[in-house]
């Protein structure tokens, strides 16, 4: 732990909801676009649940 009593890795259920550059905070857009993007890469690797069920790859 660091001096404040935070940890810096931690797991979550839920996904990021802004990023963790503090300069993009500000910036609405980039945000919401960064944010995007780790959503994506969290559905392509199979870590958030979409709803769909995937298919077989050996059919």
């Amino acid at each position: 732990m660091n001096n404040s009593g935070d940890r810096l890795w931690a797991f979550q259920k839920e996904p990021l909801r802004q990023p963790l550059l503090k300069k993009l905070q500000e910036k609405i857009e980039l945000s919401e676009e960064a944010c995007s993007c780790f959503m994506n890469i969290l559905k392509y690797m199979g870590d958030y649940q979409t709803g769909l069920r995937r298919r077989a790859t050996n059919e």
